[in-house]
């Protein structure tokens, strides 16, 4: 097990920031404000939990208005088994502006993971159950939404994973926008208990246009989702942690061929949490390397510019990250957790040769692990993470500095 499957297990979270397919309105649950900070000067702070009963991982995107936009799962009280899948746009200091919940029947667990901004929307992946309509065995399919500005649905699919001649359940975890109005779905499909790395090629409407399955399949359940991002010639970049327990980084064309692959060997166990672009045309990886936080630089034509691991492991504590972003002077800043025991918040910054300049260890006594992280307009740095007891959304932001006023 690595180390960042090893800090998921110990924290105990299960699903939070959505996209997704078939909408009802959600009940206003409200918002609790833990810490409303001063909203004087630019670098103001604050943080906000948002009761969602039932969660796993959460994500949130900066969007063009200057708000945030948040996916997940949201269950409808604290006795609710089931979920569904949770969209929930903020102004820019966390205010609900509308918040949209979707499930296809009562009791299933449907997540959303990744969420992007488009010219007339927004779009949404996820998981949809479908379990009732596969005679009550546990059956998910990838699910996408898309949503106008105001949150009303234009349009949700769901897809089977086809594997060879078969159709087999599978989930969404990341999404890309391609140049002539279509998206790429970056997840994992579930084949005969096997589990594989999976894309998916979308029309601008959702309709299904090709699949690559870039790794190969684990009978295991070992293989990870595959998270993506868009390289700056066209092509696109893909990651995922292979059976062998080593995270894996794609470089592919716009057909879904692979140009490149490299592996990252530099460790006994390394794991996948995010990738995200660069301006430079490369990439940057976030995720684990033998029990510690890990961050990689690659270039275009997949050369490792530096790779670095920034350690709790050496003071007997494990940790991951699950998300990074680039910053405006071409640092990184990323999020995930620590687990000494109980899970710790840690957000992490660093400059373009991946040496550090701070990091913060953030709890208020239940609030654990970071798993989305976006810069705001200020400088400073809007970060989205979970409760160990999977019943809350946490958002915050925190100064350039990487402070909290009290």
């Amino acid at each position: 097990m690595t180390g960042l499957t090893r800090l998921l297990a110990t924290t105990g979270i299960v699903v939070l920031l959505g996209m997704g397919a078939g909408f009802f309105d959600f009940v206003d649950a409200g918002a609790k404000n833990l810490k409303q900070q001063k909203t004087t000067g630019a670098s103001a702070t604050w943080s906000k939990t948002f009761p969602t009963f039932n969660n796993y991982r959460a994500a949130v995107i900066a969007t063009s208005d200057g708000g945030y936009l948040l996916t997940g799962s949201k269950g409808e009280n604290a006795n609710d088994n089931g979920s569904s899948l949770w969209v929930m746009k903020t102004d820019s200091r966390s205010t609900k502006i509308w918040e949209k919940g979707f499930s296809p029947q009562k009791n299933s667990s449907n997540h959303g993971y990744a969420v992007l901004e488009t010219a007339d929307g927004y779009l949404v992946t996820g998981t949809k159950e479908l379990s009732a309509q596969h005679g009550g065995s546990t059956w998910n399919e990838l699910w996408v939404i898309k949503l106008t500005k105001n949150g009303a649905t234009i349009w949700e699919k769901a897809y089977g994973c086809q594997w060879s001649a078969n159709t087999s359940a599978g989930e969404g975890r990341s999404l890309l926008q391609t140049a002539d109005g279509g998206f790429i779905v970056g997840g994992f499909g579930s084949v005969g208990g096997a589990v594989t790395a999976w894309l998916v090629r979308l029309d601008k409407n959702g309709n299904r246009q090709w699949e690559k399955f870039p790794g190969a399949a684990d009978d295991r359940g070992g293989a990870s989702p595959v998270a993506i991002t868009a390289a700056t010639d066209g092509h696109f970049y893909a990651a995922f942690t292979a059976p062998d327990e080593h995270a894996v980084v794609l470089k592919l064309d716009s057909s879904g061929n692979i140009v490149w692959r490299r592996q990252l060997d530099q460790y006994r166990q390394s794991s996948l949490g995010a990738i995200n672009a660069v301006s430079d045309g490369g990439l940057v990886f976030a995720g684990s390397g033998d029990g510690d936080g890990l961050l990689a630089k690659f270039d275009a034509n997949g050369s490792v510019g530096w790779h670095k691991t920034f350690g709790k492991n050496q003071q007997g504590r494990s940790a991951g990250l699950w998300a990074v972003t680039p910053t405006a002077d071409n640092g990184f800043i990323a999020t995930g957790g620590i687990s000494p025991g109980k899970a710790i918040l840690w957000v992490l910054r660093i400059d373009n040769k991946g040496v550090q300049l701070w990091d913060k260890e953030i709890s208020d006594r239940r609030l654990s692990t970071g798993y989305a992280v976006v810069q705001s307009s200020d400088g400073g740095y809007v970060v989205c993470g979970s409760d160990d007891k999977g019943v809350a959304v946490w958002l915050f932001k925190l100064d350039a500095a990487g402070n909290q006023e009290k």
